[in-house]
């Protein structure tokens, strides 16, 4: 008896996505700038890029690798293939030596590993981060990292401890005042209270994490806690709520194609449905749920699906349901070593330490600390004595060349940009820059579409949908003139514009936080806005302002 025919379908493979697993091959082989070049250039015509990254033969190979090696680990999360993306975030990780890239790498494979259901690894790589954003001071980058870690703690099953992170990263993302970190992390308390059973608590903190959703406008997100609230009406045994917010949850996801949270709402429907005593329903349900997740590599949800197809399969097939509980039962074991347990003991134990830690860096430090830290620090500078000095002294006038030389390019680049692109993506841009060969109806269309633009990241929030609404044309219209006339997508359109407003904020106004810049270029996360900006300039916001200030 087959339960999913026709609902969930193979991931489609394209022939871009062909034609760029070629090119990692023969790069794996030949390690030439000119095929890094072409894996570069084909990244670009997806809109990762909008300056393409160019290598010569003069540029170092480990360079070119960890260039390579780290945006085929960005390509393949994209596309949901975990296993592939912690592969070449690997061979990247020991070529990376600035700080903010190695955090952002330590990040990725972190989050690949959460979602291959390896909490061991996960946990070791997002602890590495963790005290690497720690180290920066930058609230937002721990907040990002308290996040992932809890979200490794729930994975685990360890709610006690993703609570103590969780409830931190809260604190932090509201004194920097971020929505959409907020939002996230509520979303994430809701699920931490779901695992201790306190689903009124962990109800509380959906509905906070949706309305932020609704006030940001974000779609997908809505649906991702939509399907928090399920789980909690479920927990305060309130079944046909939980089935009706299931049912608004789902089409979104379908929608979005967020594949992971549709598979959890997909056995979140088959519980409620075995509930009801519904087996042929619920079988269902997991095993559309089943065919997801193995073929994400999620084991954990894979393991949910499978315990709630062997028990919805127990009298209409019992030979298949005694198969898929035995490999349950291998997943199980996989899952929860004993390697891991002891691992997480481990962060747990030293969670104390660290919280204080880093109340102590945001707050004055105590006296009698920096009187010992400072005596310490005088005697190793004994020690070190003249080898240091020089050292030193040689390092900082190579990294000072490098920077001027460094800076000297981003301003060729600079100028070239607001040459290249000004007619398209002034943040102020009238209808007087408009291309005057264009004829007035086409002037007037692209000036109201720029327009619109800007207003809406005033507002916070960019949607093409609404841009092709408010110009009274269908989506697809507004994309086929808009292209006809550009020769952009809308996509690269916006975020053309979005890139050339953060570069005019951070010239005019050089002490505004890149948090803040991220919220005005409609980022409601600072690490999404530090990758864009990275891929259309070719270096980060924090790297900007510090040339800046040289």
């Amino acid at each position: 008896m087959v339960f999913a025919i026709g609902l969930v379908k193979p991931t489609q493979v394209s022939a871009d996505d062909l034609h760029l697993e070629r090119l990692l091959k023969v790069f794996d082989e030949q390690q030439t700038a000119e095929v890094a070049n072409e894996f570069l250039d084909s990244l670009k015509g997806r809109a990762f890029f909008k300056i393409p990254i160019r290598f010569t033969g003069e540029h170092a190979k480990d360079t070119v690798r960890q260039q390579v090696w780290y945006w085929a680990a960005e390509y393949y999360y994209d596309r949901q293939h975990y296993d592939q993306a912690v592969s070449y975030a690997l061979r990247s990780l020991p070529l990376q030596h600035n700080k903010t890239e190695l955090s952002d790498c330590l990040n990725l494979i972190a989050i690949s590993y959460l979602r291959l259901g390896d909490y061991h690894e996960a946990a070791r790589y997002a602890k590495r981060c963790y005290e690497m954003d720690k180290e920066s001071g930058d609230i937002d980058r721990v907040s990002s990292s308290l996040n992932t870690l809890s979200a490794i703690y729930i994975g685990a099953r360890q709610p006690s401890e993703a609570e103590k992170y969780v409830l931190r990263g809260i604190e932090l993302s509201r004194q920097v005042d971020n929505p959409g970190r907020l939002a996230i992390l509520l979303g994430k308390a809701s699920e931490v209270y779901h695992q201790l059973a306190d689903d009124s608590k962990s109800l509380d903190y959906a509905r906070q994490a949706y309305q932020l959703e609704r006030q940001l406008g974000r779609e997908e997100r809505i649906g991702i806690r939509l399907s928090q609230m399920a789980s909690a009406y479920i927990g305060l045994k309130q079944p046909t709520i939980a089935r009706d917010t299931l049912r608004k949850a789902i089409p979104i996801l379908e929608a979005a194609g967020n594949r992971q949270q549709l598979g959890i709402c997909y056995n979140q429907m088959g519980g409620l449905l075995l509930g009801e005593k519904k087996q042929s329903e619920a079988a269902g349900y997991f095993e559309r749920a089943y065919l997801l997740f193995s073929n994400l590599g999620d084991r954990y949800n894979e393991s949910i699906a499978l315990n709630g197809l062997s028990k919805s399969l127990r009298d209409i097939d019992p030979a298949r349901a005694m198969s898929f509980m035995e490999r349950y039962n291998e997943l199980k074991d996989s899952i929860y070593d004993r390697e891991t347990g002891q691992l997480l003991s481990e962060y747990a134990a030293q969670y104390g330490y660290e919280q204080l830690q880093l109340e102590n860096q945001m707050a004055q430090r105590d006296v009698r600390s920096v009187v010992i830290v400072a005596i310490g620090g005088f005697l190793v500078i004994l020690l070190a004595g003249i080898l240091f000095t020089i050292y030193h002294r040689r390092r900082t006038q190579r990294l000072h060349v490098e920077m001027e030389q460094r800076l000297d390019a981003l301003k060729q680049d600079y100028d070239q940009l607001n040459s290249q692109y000004a007619n398209i993506i002034s943040p102020k841009v009238s209808s007087d820059d408009v291309d005057e060969n264009l004829s007035d109806e086409d002037r007037q269309f692209l000036s109201r579409t720029i327009s619109i633009i800007n207003k809406q990241l005033d507002e916070g929030h960019v949607n093409v949908d609404d841009v092709a609404s408010e110009l009274c044309l269908s989506t697809s219209q507004f994309r086929r003139r808009l292209s006809a006339l550009t020769k952009e997508t809308p996509k690269n359109y916006i975020q053309a514009i979005r890139m050339q407003k953060a570069l005019h904020l951070l010239d005019t106004q050089p002490t505004m936080p890149v948090a803040e810049v991220a919220l005005q270029c409609g980022y409601d996360e600072n690490t999404n806005f530090t990758r864009a900006f990275k891929r259309f300039y070719g270096i980060t916001p924090s790297e900007y302002q510090s040339g800046r200030r040289l």
